[in-house]
């Protein structure tokens, strides 16, 4: 007699189910980050329901699942298993009217009881089906303390939607279809010299307001590169895309944009609220970087902070490459607002490293109230990294 595993069985209770619902592949490769280890979250999109991505729901876990084209897509289902999921909202990367590259909640979950659920997707314009090529999902609930996905399976148009009828209807205290993404959660420790931590961001006042072009004082033969924004003779792009976990009011007023937009007036800024500011860096195509300079608030220069890297290399099977992480470096009790990071390689040694994501963790600054950025300049490969 054939022995099925646990994490097999819910696959086989949804056939029996829904009896004749088909479930789709992906229909290309999907690199997947998230997970306990960094890159279990290609386990969820493998078509193989005995694996599984799991998460602590006390971590605030991201799963991203990167894409090498858009498709169209009516939502997804999400198969679980153990203390199965029972809540969490999903993010995408979409063009607004404007052609803008944006990010926005398009399907949320709440109060699952059992392990399938059914995530329907909104537009910008708030029809069905979404076009993208990166899906965030942001796991917030499960029956126990770990958020466990065995599998997620797409929903193209035209499909038969099968609906399990298993979740609440209403979702009030998840993010809007237009909110950013906030995190959910206080890690268990935090090393700032803060003596509060207040939920808004103070007015910082600039003594001597930067212009709106950026230059490094004292080193005029500095020259800080644009990131590529696929306008460029052969089309490449490493314009990143920008995940944080700034409030709605925070986004509204200190846009993510301001980290890559050059323009030295504009800043990003997030509370701490006693846990690290964190974003990252997501590239539909990966570039060679010897490091990074940044540029931060004069009168609130940021202080410490560290980046990891994030590259995808052939593993767990050949049509599913994961990626493998390492600290690329960082800064401790920085004295002013200009900073640079020459980037270690995956060996351990100091040299130019191959990148698809790149994740910033704060925390410090001046004030230990908040992180206030200007800019981030990449330094590519052959450039050189300049001691400020």
């Amino acid at each position: 007699m054939a022995r099925l595993t646990l994490a097999a069985m819910p696959l086989l209770m949804l056939c029996g189910t829904t009896v004749a619902q088909t479930l789709n592949t992906w229909g290309q490769v999907i690199f997947g980050i998230g997970g306990s280890d960094g890159h279990l979250g290609v386990l969820m999109v493998d078509g193989d329901p005995s694996t599984y991505a799991e998460t602590t729901i006390a971590s605030g876990p991201q799963i991203a699942l990167l894409a090498n084209f858009p498709r169209n897509y009516l939502g997804f289902y999400v198969q679980s298993s153990g203390d199965f999921l029972t809540d969490y909202y999903v993010n995408a990367t979409l063009h607004n009217a404007n052609n803008q590259l944006v990010m926005a909640t398009v399907g949320q979950v709440c109060g699952a009881t059992s392990n399938f659920t059914l995530v329907a997707f909104t537009g910008l314009d708030g029809q069905p089906g979404i076009s993208t090529d990166t899906i965030f999902i942001y796991p917030t609930g499960a029956k126990g303390a770990t958020s466990r996905i065995n599998e997620v399976y797409p929903i193209f148009p035209g499909d038969t939607i099968f609906y399990p009828n298993n979740t609440r209807a209403s979702c009030a205290d998840q993010p809007s279809t237009t909110a950013t993404v906030t995190s959910t959660s206080t890690p268990t420790t935090f090393v700032t010299s803060a003596t509060s931590t207040p939920s808004t961001i103070p007015t910082s006042t600039v003594t001597s307001p930067p212009t709106s072009t950026p230059t490094i004082p004292n080193h005029s033969e500095i020259k800080l590169n644009r990131w590529r924004d696929g306008t460029n003779s052969n089309g490449a792009s490493d314009l990143p895309i920008i995940d944080t976990r700034q409030s709605p009011a925070e986004q509204a007023a200190y846009p993510s944009s301001g980290l890559t937009d050059y323009d030295a007036t504009t800043y990003f800024a997030q509370a701490f609220n006693a846990q690290p500011v964190e974003f990252e860096f997501f590239f539909n195509e990966q570039f060679v970087y010897e490091g990074v300079y940044i540029q931060s608030d004069p009168a609130n220069y940021i202080t410490d902070y560290s980046i990891r890297g994030w590259h995808f290399v052939p593993g767990l099977n050949a049509s599913y490459p994961y990626p493998t992480s390492w600290t690329l470096g960082g800064v401790s009790g920085a004295t002013k607002e200009w900073t640079y990071v020459r980037f270690a390689n995956p060996q351990g040694g100091v040299g130019p490293s191959d990148l698809g994501t790149m994740t910033f963790t704060v925390t410090g600054s001046v004030d230990g109230q908040t992180a206030r950025i200007a800019g981030i300049y990449p330094i590519y490969e052959g450039d050189g990294v300049v001691e400020i």
